[in-house]
């Protein structure tokens, strides 16, 4: 679903806001970068904008699309992404030398005409050194009336000089009530009704990315899924193993930690537990810093909270925060046992020698069981012993054997 219209984008509110004055008051930059993360609004927004500058109404914030343009260009930018007015090139697909300089020349040696022209390069990181040299050769020769947009998730990629040349507006993830809002339109749109839990999901996995939160609820519109079904498919770890793995680092048996582990480790991949536990150690910082509960039910508030009551969150989160995604197995677990260490605010050793006595009573208590268990089978023997067997009494059996017959 691709929206043309800023009243209907959720968050980024400054950032729209600054854009939207700039374009009624006509001073909208020639060159600009839209800066942030995959999926934040970088294209949608450059698209708006792009409708805004070519539209029948001059200097307008929002393009009507209704016009001859607005309607020439949004069903230009559906299908090839070029109009007369518009172009949106993605340079990570077409960066070669002819791509670059056929870039350039319709930039910059073509007048714009009698409306403005406006070019989206997408992926604009892709240029190399030698690329973006050529481009900044020319910028200063942009001619009047022509707009030019770079959108890139690395702004860094990009020439020092030819990041002074632009303004950058820079976009952001969706905060927890933008999330929720945008999930409650899409569902109102598409007609579907999800539970809370659903709800809770995809706004966990979509991470504050509104593309995420779209795609999701456009899939999930199209079937009728279960939520652990939809849980399972998008590899969404429950916030409660981690809170029963954090709880056994609580006692002093290490087996109930590792079977603990060792259950996660069944249903996961290491790198998804590694990502999502780094993700749900600072949900549990937010919580116990500022209050924050975000996904936590109110069952999962109260148990975090007496979990990590005496906790240094901080060094908690610096311990998870040092685990490497590409980490074996192996690294990892001895980052737990540094975490149980920290859990139980105890020396390493002490935790080892508190093992060493746990396995020892173990130990003393599989003999007493194995005793018992011995003890009971000869008692059962004893209540119904075997009658001896000589030739008394085989004579006494036939006997009785020929009598009857």
């Amino acid at each position: 679903m691709r929206i043309y219209n800023f009243d209907e984008v959720i968050g980024n509110v400054a950032t729209i806001t600054v854009m939207r004055q700039s374009l009624s008051t006509g001073i909208f930059p020639a060159i600009s970068v839209f800066s942030g993360a995959y999926g934040t609004g970088k294209s949608t927004c450059a698209e708006i904008v792009s409708l805004c500058l070519t539209c029948d109404h001059e200097n307008c914030n929002n393009p009507c699309g209704t016009c001859t343009n607005c309607r020439t260009n949004i069903k230009a930018l559906q299908t090839t992404g070029k109009s007369a007015n518009i172009e949106k090139i993605n340079v990570g697909q077409k960066n070669t030398k002819n791509d670059v300089d056929e870039i350039i020349h319709n930039i910059f040696s073509l007048d714009a005409g009698a409306k403005n022209k406006v070019f989206i390069i997408e992926e604009a990181h892709s240029l190399n050194e030698a690329q973006q040299t050529a481009l900044l050769e020319e910028l200063d020769k942009i001619p009047l009336g022509v707009h030019v947009i770079f959108c890139t998730t690395r702004p860094t990629k990009l020439l020092p000089e030819l990041r002074s040349r632009a303004i950058t507006f820079t976009f952001n993830r969706l905060n927890n009530s933008e999330s929720a809002a945008l999930l409650e339109k899409l569902c109102v749109q598409n007609r579907i009704a999800l539970a809370d839990d659903i709800k809770n999901v995809v706004l966990d996995y979509a991470k504050g990315v509104p593309r995420q939160i779209v795609n999701l609820v456009e899939f999930i519109a199209k079937g009728d899924f279960e939520s652990q079904t939809i849980t399972e498919f998008l590899g969404v770890i429950d916030d409660e193993n981690f809170i029963d793995l954090f709880e056994s680092m609580q006692s002093n048996n290490f087996l109930i930690m590792i079977n603990c582990l060792d259950n996660i480790f069944k249903h996961y991949t290491l790198d998804l537990i590694i990502e999502q536990l780094k993700n749900f150690t600072l949900k549990v910082l937010f919580l116990r810093e500022g209050g924050i509960t975000d996904n936590f039910t109110s069952q999962e508030v109260k148990r975090v909270n007496q979990i990590f009551k005496n906790v240094d969150i901080l060094g908690l989160n610096q311990i998870v925060y040092s685990i490497a995604y590409n980490a074996t197995e192996a690294d990892f677990k001895y980052k737990i046992i540094k975490i149980r260490q920290l859990i139980l605010n105890k020396k390493m050793s002490d935790i080892i020698q508190d093992n060493l006595i746990n396995a020892s009573a173990q130990q003393r208590r599989a003999k007493v069981i194995q005793q018992d268990t011995s003890n009971s089978i000869h008692q059962r023997i004893n209540e119904t012993p075997l009658t001896k067997l000589d030739f008394s009494s085989l004579a006494s059996m036939e006997i009785k054997n020929e009598s009857k017959s």
